[in-house]
């Protein structure tokens, strides 16, 4: 996630994602759709969820580690709570629909903060797919009226905290468990 807006969102004024979504491309010029999560959608994310390792699957799920099943990925896809908003990134692979990447972000109960995770397929990794749904996901939840958001992560995943530090969040310890670090950004 980060702090300023992306130079392609200047001026983008919608709270949700457009219905089409947003058309990028790598910077290794693949192109890749980013677009909201759809009820019919169930088979994507199965099979984004069957490719995943156990640790991308935990930051999928946001810490509970559960093997792919057509429930989980029923659950994934059918977002329909105001609180709740959930991006996909698709690539076109052979003739098909290749879900790559998925985030999204949970209203916390007082309405101004949420809890943000994004997931990508090991094979996509490092190219920037998670950075852009972290840069859609930032002006949504801005544009929504949510003033800070946090994603907590164990405390090992390197990667992860150079992307979340780069985004303009700020570290410290889980003070509820020692394993973990909460990332918070103010919006």
């Amino acid at each position: 996630m980060r702090a300023n807006k992306s130079h392609a969102k200047v001026g983008h004024q919608q709270q949700q994602a457009p219905e089409g979504g947003w058309h990028e491309v790598l910077a290794d010029g693949t192109p890749v759709w980013i677009r909201p999560i759809r009820k019919q959608d169930v088979r994507l994310e199965r099979e984004f969820l069957r490719r995943l390792s156990e640790q991308g699957r935990h930051d999928r799920f946001v810490g509970v580690v559960q093997p792919p099943s057509a429930a989980a990925a029923q659950h994934l896809a059918n977002i329909e709570s105001d609180g709740q908003v959930g991006l996909i990134a698709i690539v076109r692979q052979g003739g098909h629909d290749l879900e790559v990447g998925a985030g999204g972000y949970c209203r916390t109960f007082d309405g101004i903060g949420c809890h943000a995770a994004i997931a990508v397929d090991d094979a996509w990794r490092k190219r920037g797919i998670g950075r852009l749904l972290a840069h859609h996901l930032i002006d949504m939840a801005r544009e929504g009226g949510i003033r800070h958001a946090y994603i907590v992560d164990p405390v090992g995943r390197a990667e992860h905290h150079r992307l979340a530090l780069g985004l303009g969040f700020r570290s410290r310890p889980d003070p509820e468990d020692p394993a973990a670090t909460v990332f918070v950004l103010e919006l």
